[in-house]
This record gives C-alpha cells, structure tokens and sequence, in this order.
C-alpha cells in the first residue's frame, strides 16, 4: 500500500550544514520531495548542492544522501511517498 506523509517544516536561523558537519541522511524506503513555501534552504547531496526559494522544489529519491539548511527563517512543506506493508 503506497502511504503519503505530509510535513509542514519550519527552520529557524540555524545552518545545519555546519552544526552537522560530514553527516547525510539516507533513506531506504522512502522518496521525499522538499517544497519551499518562504525563505530559502541549501539541500545537498550525493549529486550536488542546490538553492531552493519560494516556489521551487526538489526531490530526493530513496537511497540519495542528502541534508539541508536554512540561513534565514525558511518554511517548507516536506513530503514523504513510501510503501508501507498491509
């Protein structure tokens, strides 16, 4: 059964990149797609690093290392697709 998990996030003047320094994420069973609502947010991973604004997006698909950070107040609307047993 395919699941949806839809998660407002809010990040406060704080750059995780540097508090986290070398760490990743890395999920096995999931696709995320990161949508920004206000502000802007750095996500990086295995392929790159790019700059999300309001507006745009980007998704992560499962088995990507990836992190992200905001340098100003940012709001972003995260959304997880997994499979999840009956």
């Amino acid at each position: 059964m395919l699941h949806v998990e839809i998660t407002v996030m809010k990040r406060i003047d704080f750059n995780w990149s540097e508090w986290f320094e070398g760490m990743t994420i890395r999920h096995t069973d999931q696709d995320e797609l990161f949508l920004v609502y206000s502000g802007t947010i750095s996500l990086e991973s295995d392929w790159g690093t790019v700059i999300l604004r309001p507006g745009e997006l980007a998704v992560i698909p499962k088995g990507l290392g990836h992190r992200s950070s905001a340098l100003m107040r940012s709001h972003v609307l995260l959304v997880k697709v997994f499979n999840k047993p009956d």
